[in-house]
Order: C-alpha cells, then sequence, then structure tokens
C-alpha cells in the first residue's frame, strides 16, 4: 500500500482532498489598505484564513467569501499574504500568496525636466501626479537650498545661475503641512556665454 501510494504521487495524481485557492490577486491597493480576492477550488470549503505572511500573523480566521478587505497597512511598504481554504475541522488547504507594495500618501511629481536652458537660467516643468491641492517646493540640490515653496503651477523658472555650470534641481509636493512626497530631481548644464572679442580692421 506504501509503495502504491508513492507511485500514484510520482506519476503526478494529487492526493489532497483540500486545494488551495485559485486565482489569488489584489486590486484597490491605497497607502492604507487592499482587497484580496480568489476562486474557490473545493466543493467542501465552508472558510478561508488569510495571514501575513511577514509573520504567519492570522488577519482572519472565518472569512467566507471569495474576498477580503485589508485594512491598517502602512504606507510605502512591501506586503505577503497567503489565503488558504478550511475545509474541514483537520483538513485545510496549503498556502496561496500574493504580494504588493502600498503607495505614499503624497505621490511624488512625474515627469520633471528641465528645457529653455540660457546661461543663466532654467525652466523646470513637471505633471501632478494624482495629488489633488497639492503645491511644490523646488530645491538647488547642491546645498538643498529652497529656491521656491508654495507654487500651484507646473513649471517655474530658475534665475540668477552661473554660465557653463552643472546643476541639480529638486522637487517635491506638498500634500499638507505635514504630508510631503519624496524628492525627484533633474540635473541640467547652463551655457556658456558668446565672448566678444575686439575688432580690428587690417
Amino acid at each position: 500500500d506504501y509503495m502504491y501510494r508513492v507511485r500514484m504521487a510520482l506519476k503526478g495524481c494529487d492526493l489532497t482532498t483540500c486545494h488551495k485557492p485559485n486565482d489569488l490577486a489584489v486590486s484597490g491597493v491605497t497607502p492604507y489598505g487592499a482587497t484580496l480576492s480568489w476562486s474557490n477550488n473545493n466543493s467542501s470549503t465552508t472558510t478561508y484564513t488569510v495571514i501575513n505572511m511577514a509573520d504567519s500573523t492570522v488577519v482572519s480566521s472565518s472569512v467566507s467569501a471569495g474576498s477580503f478587505d485589508i485594512t491598517g497597512l502602512t504606507p510605502e511598504t512591501s506586503y505577503a499574504f497567503g489565503v488558504y481554504a478550511n475545509c474541514a475541522a483537520d483538513d485545510s488547504s496549503i498556502v496561496a500568496t500574493v504580494t504588493f507594495a502600498t503607495p505614499a500618501t503624497c505621490v511624488v511629481p512625474s515627469s520633471f525636466a528641465c528645457g529653455n536652458i540660457t546661461s543663466s537660467t532654467a525652466t523646470l516643468s513637471w505633471s501632478d501626479n494624482t495629488n489633488t491641492g497639492a503645491t511644490y517646493t523646488i530645491f538647488d540640490m547642491s546645498d538643498t537650498s529652497v529656491l521656491a515653496t508654495g507654487l500651484t503651477g507646473n513649471t517655474y523658472t530658475v534665475t540668477g545661475l552661473t554660465p557653463n555650470t552643472d546643476y541639480t534641481f529638486g522637487i517635491v509636493a506638498n500634500c499638507s503641512a505635514t504630508d510631503a512626497s519624496s524628492v525627484v530631481t533633474v540635473s541640467a548644464r547652463t551655457s556658456c556665454v558668446p565672448e566678444t572679442l575686439p575688432f580690428t580692421e587690417d
């Protein structure tokens, strides 16, 4: 009988009576939550258990539907969650897992660029990244000095630059008095000032 079971397993026969959930996926990810969803793979499944794979903490052991809303997450953090089926008091499936990362509460501006560069000026431009009502702060990254703050548009012209010099500028979005995005940077070099040579006539 033992040899028979081994041969059955080696031939790829599934002897498991309780199968793990199918198509485990994550959607609706916010800085503080996400929704897990899956499909049943057992006719006898009664409930599902959701666990945080980081420390095997049981989030819920009595989920009856094929979805579960996770709350209390931390922004800008990677997570792995698992779901297994409970077919009977002493019969559970292996764990299906899914990974995802929560976004920041204040999203960094996108498409940050530098154009219209002269010997003393440069125009910075960017796109808002879904931060409604945000303002922007521009930095000179050589010393992190603030060049402008409280900006509400999507362009800013830096003046008073030195000709033929490399610069790196940074921008952050300010979503509230206590919530700002991470910084994104762009580099540029100012142009040279044409030299006017003395004119002589032979």
